[in-house]
């Protein structure tokens, strides 16, 4: 029965179902995940970009920070 089934399939419609599947539920994990932090966890979040902090941890990459020749 599912050698009938696998042979009469269309796997470009198969390829298509499963993509979107696996987008659908991984859409949903990043909705469950994001329902759940407390609000003081988002605005923590939400402040990263804006913290001064990250030249001390990317003190190397930051080229404002380094010295011209």
């Amino acid at each position: 029965m599912y050698k009938e089934i696998l042979r009469t399939m269309n796997t470009e419609a198969f390829m298509a179902s499963l993509a979107l599947i696996v987008f659908f539920v991984f859409f949903l994990l990043v909705i469950i995940e994001a329902w759940r932090k407390s609000p003081e966890e988002i605005d923590e979040l939400g402040q990263l970009p804006l913290d001064e902090d990250d030249e001390v941890l990317f003190s190397g990459l930051n080229p404002s920070t380094q010295s011209r020749p």
